[in-house]
């Protein structure tokens, strides 16, 4: 283990991956040494980096994306929602990456992170665990999201790798059953099963650009393949069962999103269009997920 400042770096074999604690808890790196350089699986935080929205990895923690009207609705109460910062006006991926995280342990080959909210912005207090591990053939990343109030809360957990494009975006293969159809706002209105999207993602197409799509029914694996090698991405838990893909037009990357809810999911505990991934955790309870990245070379 080897830190500089806010950075912690982890190695075991040929791969090396760093931890930015102080930045939102963000992963700043994964990458493959070799003899010629090194191949980065995930798109590198530069040296200096600001924000989280600049890094390799971050977690998305209560919730995933946006709630609609910067609030949200559970039993009974209204919990208005702040603006995330980093230049957002609006609330967005809840609050784990918008500060420090606590460093509970580091190693060279693994390290702790917890991070508590006490805000009145959520119906109960809760602490966040990060576990992220370097074995030589993988990386992982565990969340545990734990309720350490009183009363009921909603939970959620996302994942937001950057994926970069390279000489052009990567072929993306996962298995999902339908894209979620959103209103000219943005919110989910209907579930379509027979979408090209849904297809060029079964069928293992080069990611399309322009695309913020939710998508269900997913079976928690994906394949990602570049000119240089492949990655696989797989997850436990809550957030193997929807994907979402955001692949903004001009940008030099993909986001693969292994998420446990759909868009404004806590103010939807029910929708005509199917499961929107809403869960919530009594006093003492844990939501517990993981996300694997297994690198190969070509």
């Amino acid at each position: 283990m080897s830190r500089k400042s806010d950075l912690l770096t982890l190695c075991a074999g040929r791969l090396v991956a760093t931890v930015l604690p102080d930045l939102g808890g963000a992963l700043g790196r994964f990458a493959t040494l070799t003899d010629v350089g090194a191949i980065d699986w995930l798109r590198p935080a530069p040296e200096g980096a600001r924000s989280p929205l600049d890094c390799a990895s971050f977690l998305a923690v209560p919730f995933f994306s946006r709630l609609q009207g910067d609030r949200l609705e559970f039993d009974g109460a209204i919990w208005p929602q702040r603006p995330a910062g980093w230049g957002f006006g609006h609330a967005l991926h809840g609050f784990g990456w918008q500060g420090p995280w606590q460093v509970v342990e580091a190693r060279g080959d693994r390290v702790v992170l917890t991070r508590d909210h006490q805000g009145a912005d959520w119906p109960s207090a809760h602490e966040v665990r990060q576990v992220i591990a370097l074995a030589e053939d993988r990386l992982t990343v565990e969340v545990t999201l734990t309720n350490r109030g009183d009363r009921d809360m909603p939970a959620g957990v996302g994942f937001h790798p950057y994926f970069p494009r390279g000489q052009g975006f990567p072929r993306l293969t996962a298995q999902v059953a339908a894209r979620h159809v959103t209103d000219a706002s943005g919110w989910p209105i209907g579930a379509e099963a027979d979408d090209p999207f849904v297809a060029a993602l079964r069928a293992g197409a080069a990611i399309l650009t322009g695309q913020n799509s939710v998508y269900s029914g997913w079976n928690g694996h994906a394949r990602l393949e570049w000119p240089h090698g492949d990655l696989r991405l797989g997850v436990s838990g809550p957030a193997a069962e929807f994907l979402c893909v955001y692949t903004p037009d001009g940008q030099d990357f993909a986001c693969v999103e292994p998420v446990s809810h759909t868009i404004d999911a806590p103010n939807l505990p029910s929708a005509g269009f199917g499961p929107t991934g809403h869960r919530r955790l009594g006093p003492g309870e844990r939501l517990v997920t993981a996300m694997v990245l297994r690198p190969s070379l070509a």
